[in-house]
């Protein structure tokens, strides 16, 4: 095979013409890569007489990729074995996306990367500007989502055997943002009203201090990125003005909710892109929960709009002793009718399947974004 076809055929994702390229970056180190596809993810197995060194095989192989910027292949998994074992020694797993986007602004380091050396920006650099589009089978795994879906809702029973997951997301929710501000809280079922329910107990300031603590950490482990230290000085501002405010019992009484809409993102997100999906069948499955979760998020807002009989039995409570959240927002602190609390809720249902859209056509230019905040030091500090 000549050079042109065969770099021709590893930027069409063929994997077989990419390990023949890599091998040669790499022969250098006595490895030996072997590379197989599932779906949109490269599984590549290095292999030489000694562990491959971990940071410097995975700069090497990112380097070429980088430089192959291989279609329809969004992930790549590491293998790095022995001659002679049968079982990995590491294993690694990137986004190809990121390694395209910020490849270019800092240089290939040939061992761990060490955030307290300043690598310093001499040109500046603009994010890609590419587009990702969706590919046939993550069209194809939307549609069978939404099928699903459909289905769910038109039989009724299998809604009720995905309730369980919504609730265990739900409660996550108000747990991890109880944490957050410094209340203890334990997620757990409500077994006689249906749901669940977050046990939260009195404020800690212990754990205030912690998460000032671990500001002052990153401060500190980022102190040569000063793009991060402005960063991370508008999360300390935005927290401590939640923390000391009502704003944080809004936030951890709303996010029940709110964290089914992330959960959302993350599975309608893996639906379209195949990213970490090992089988076929895991996209339109992604596809039906993250679906699932939006469809019925919105019925739950309409009937909370349109409905009287459900409005009165969910302003009712559990046992009329515990109100539910969004009577709990819009009475005791925004002080307006319920049906604007849910009419708030169900535009943020509608909004999530776009936003995740965007976010995965825009994939490029976000991770450039993230690396640059991340990983890309400065030495204006």
């Amino acid at each position: 095979m000549t050079q042109p076809n065969l770099l021709e055929q590893a930027r069409q994702g063929n994997p077989e013409a990419i390990v023949h390229l890599l091998n040669r970056r790499l022969q250098s180190q006595g490895i030996l890569a072997k590379a197989t596809r599932q779906g949109a993810c490269l599984q590549v197995m290095l292999e030489s007489l000694d562990t491959p060194h971990q940071a410097t095989s995975t700069a090497l192989v990112k380097a070429e990729l980088a430089r192959l910027q291989p279609k329809s292949i969004t992930s790549v998994s590491l293998f790095a074995i022995r001659q002679g074992e049968d079982f990995p020694d590491w294993t690694e797993d990137f986004d190809i996306a990121i390694v395209d986007a910020i490849s270019s602004s800092y240089p290939t380091p040939k061992s761990h990367y060490n955030p307290a050396t300043p690598i310093v920006i001499v040109e500046d650099s603009s994010p890609k500007r590419a587009v990702q589009k969706i590919d046939a089978e993550g069209w194809k795994a939307l549609g069978a989502g939404l099928f699903l879906t459909v289905l769910i809702f038109a039989l009724r029973q299998p809604a009720f055997l995905l309730q369980p997951l919504k609730t265990i997301v739900h409660e996550l929710g108000h747990t991890f943002f109880s944490w957050i501000f410094g209340y203890p809280a334990i997620p757990s079922f409500d077994f006689i009203y249906g749901g669940g329910v977050t046990m939260q107990m009195e404020r800690s300031n212990l754990i205030i201090l912690l998460a000032y603590g671990a500001f002052g950490f990153a401060y500190y482990y980022y102190r040569h990125n000063y793009l991060f230290l402005r960063f991370l000085l508008a999360v300390i501002v935005i927290y401590s003005f939640c923390a000391f405010t009502a704003l944080h019992e809004i936030l951890f009484i709303s996010m029940g909710h709110g964290f089914e809409l992330l959960f959302a993102i993350v599975f309608i997100y893996r639906a379209i892109s195949g990213y970490g999906c090992r089988y076929g069948l895991e996209r339109p499955l992604y596809a039906m929960l993250g679906l699932f979760f939006i469809a019925y998020d919105i019925k739950f807002s309409y009937q909370l709009i349109y409905d009287p009989d459900f409005r009165e039995y969910y302003e009712e409570g559990k046992g009329g002793l515990l109100d539910n959240d969004f009577v709990r927002i819009a009475v005791e602190y925004l002080r307006v009718d319920l049906s604007v609390v849910a009419g708030w809720f169900m535009a943020c249902c509608f909004v999530v399947p776009i936003l995740t859209l965007l976010l995965y056509r825009y994939r490029a230019t976000v991770l450039y974004g993230l690396g640059r905040l991340f990983f890309v030091v400065d030495d204006r500090t």
